[in-house]
């Protein structure tokens, strides 16, 4: 094959894979380790994992919750995983039913049962050697998918969930917008506390949704989370823009639990009824051409141009012969 031809093939392949998903993931060890940074947490005297390692606050709600599902479902064979789970689970429950506390958060969605999207109150529970908290969605002001990357995710979900698949991915394609190649560039990221750090949380929400809805993740978005695993199997909570670390920042429960369940086709098929790693969605979009798809016509259109090109050359060589054998005219 010549180096015209060569150029050619190339260039077409790229620019046909230029369309398709960039699907990475993080590998089982990974998700390995981070299962087993939970279980390192736990605390079997108080019955849940704490916020972040060594720490004495541990949330029921977000934290503890999602730590529930995790270790109930990442390998329901292991029974030390789902023995803990269960405590947990108890705890939980004394808990909300001793303190009257219902289950109004925003991860609702990614459990099953609808979810809440106003703003988040923080409540403490008990305070004694150690400190028990809770966030609960039941602010006055509704949370917007136009400022939050993931409000705009999390209600995707719900959307989905309803069975309206066109809503899902507006919402899902509003967060999407926010991200800049680097993180999320929501609200919070330009103002506030966390103004000018990047939240891990939200790349795994994007992840996740992306894969259920079967939409296009770009390949920067796992590379960016696998950089964020720290040592201990955790992943730390935020990064600034050129990648490092903040000072202030360390592992924490949530920000490991959301991306366990981003890149575990149990915990996802679970919930969803379908593997992380599915190409065909429950409800496909006509409109949106499918993984398959692209990559066929891209073949497709690359062995046109090499059929062409082959003419061409050969025309040029003998113009007046004529080739009815495709295997001679494409070399093979």
């Amino acid at each position: 094959m010549d180096k015209g031809l060569v150029l050619i093939v190339v260039g077409f392949l790229l620019f046909s894979n230029s369309f398709a998903p960039k699907i990475s993931s993080i590998s089982d060890p990974d998700l390995d380790k981070a299962v087993i940074y939970l279980l390192t947490q736990y605390n079997p005297i108080v019955g849940l994992i704490p916020e972040v390692p060594d720490g004495d606050t541990y949330w029921l709600l977000s934290d503890n919750l999602l730590a529930h599902a995790i270790l109930k479902h990442y390998d329901p064979s292991n029974t030390t995983l789902t023995n803990i789970a269960n405590n947990i689970s108890t705890t939980l429950s004394n808990y909300m039913k001793s303190y009257g506390i219902s289950q109004i958060s925003q991860y609702n969605t990614l459990l099953g049962s609808n979810p809440y999207f106003n703003n988040t109150l923080s409540y403490v529970i008990t305070r004694n050697s150690y400190v028990i908290k809770v966030h609960l969605n039941n602010g006055t002001s509704i949370l917007s998918p136009y400022e939050y990357a993931d409000i705009a995710f999390l209600w995707a979900l719900h959307a989905y969930r309803r069975g309206d698949l066109q809503k899902a991915i507006e919402l899902f394609s509003v967060g999407a917008g926010m991200y800049d190649g680097v993180g999320l560039n929501d609200l919070p990221f330009r103002e506030g506390e966390s103004r000018g750090v990047y939240q891990t949380y939200k790349l795994a929400l994007y992840h996740l949704t992306g894969q259920i809805l079967n939409q296009m993740v770009p390949r920067t978005v796992s590379e960016r989370i696998k950089g964020l695993q720290a040592p201990n199997g955790g992943f730390y909570t935020g990064y600034y823009p050129n990648g490092a670390i903040p000072k202030a920042v360390t592992t924490n429960t949530e920000t490991t639990c959301l991306v366990i369940y981003a890149y575990s086709p149990k915990i996802i098929e679970n919930y969803f009824g379908r593997s992380s790693t599915s190409t065909q969605s429950l409800q496909e979009d006509p409109s949106t051409p499918s993984i398959e798809l692209i990559s066929g016509m891209g073949i497709l259109l690359t062995i046109i141009v090499i059929i062409a090109y082959r003419i061409r050359i050969t025309r040029i060589q003998k113009p007046y012969t004529t080739y009815t054998n495709l295997k001679k005219i494409l070399g093979f």
